[in-house]
């Protein structure tokens, strides 16, 4: 009996509501308001076409780079120092010892990268297609001294952001081919600019910690080091690797170490 009274008010409830529901929808149609669109013989309709995805614009530094390498970017040349390297003890004479320990890295002393060193190295990474990676851009004072204790006028470049480290991924065991594509570089600019001078490479003096003699050219310097040369805190990987070194700025014409001087006696080095 319960469950007939249960079923017998769902069904009203029920009636009640599509009642309801059939007096609005009488309302709404009988107060709705209809207007006629007029049209004049001369209209043309266009169809409208679906939306087209167009792609990202790039900028003017990655056009001609080969996806998906990564463009070389400032950042890439930011100070490689750590606090958990161990520290360095430079002997002198009379057995007096002297401390090196290496700075956090990402130093606040911001410094511009020599802008011929970005276009060089994405040149490279559009002619060979392989992803450059730099293992030592811009060091701050006390990473430069950790790495260097005992001093070295060229490695100074690295304060003013004018030198780097890097190798190519597959190309690590053929960093002579990196070397050439500098050169090949240079050759093509050097008639750009009608300046013969950037295009003709010497061999400079050979270093006794190198097994190979670098280039010079009116601009740049660039060493190779093979496995077993110039192992650093930045280059403690297995890899053959170039410097590169820019000693003479073609826009104010005047050697790079006439900025160098300008940092070292903003920073207070000896």
């Amino acid at each position: 009996m319960v469950k007939r009274i249960s079923f017998a008010l769902l069904l009203l409830l029920f009636s009640c509501m599509s009642v309801e529901d059939t007096e609005m929808e009488r309302l709404f149609a009988a107060h709705e308001l209809k207007e006629k669109i007029y049209r004049f013989d001369e209209e043309i309709e266009f169809p409208l076409l679906p939306p087209a995805k167009k792609p990202k614009p790039s900028y003017p530094w990655e056009q001609g780079i080969v996806e998906p390498l990564l463009p070389i970017r400032n950042e890439d040349f930011s100070c490689r120092g750590r606090k958990n390297n161990y520290d360095r003890i430079l002997l002198h004479a009379a057995q007096q010892e002297e401390l090196f320990t290496d700075c956090g890295g990402h130093s606040s002393q911001q410094v511009a990268v020599n802008p011929t060193l970005l276009e060089i190295l994405n040149h490279i990474q559009k002619v060979t297609g392989k992803q450059v990676v730099v293992t030592s851009g811009v060091r701050c004072p006390k990473h430069h001294a950790y790495l260097r204790p005992s001093g070295s006028s060229a490695s100074s470049l690295y304060l003013i952001g004018a030198a780097c480290d890097f190798y190519v991924r597959g190309y690590e065991k053929n960093p002579g081919a990196i070397v050439r594509v500098i050169q090949d570089y240079y050759r093509s600019r050097s008639r750009a600019l009608k300046d013969e001078a950037l295009g003709i490479f010497h061999r400079i003096p050979l270093h006794q910690s190198l097994t190979v003699s670098p280039w010079m050219n009116k601009e740049v310097c660039i060493v190779l080091h093979t496995e077993e040369e110039g192992r650093n805190p930045d280059n403690a990987h297995d890899y053959s690797y170039v410097s590169l070194l820019v000693h003479y700025d073609l826009t104010a014409k005047k050697p790079m170490e006439s900025f160098l001087q300008e940092r070292l006696s903003e920073v207070h080095i000896k």
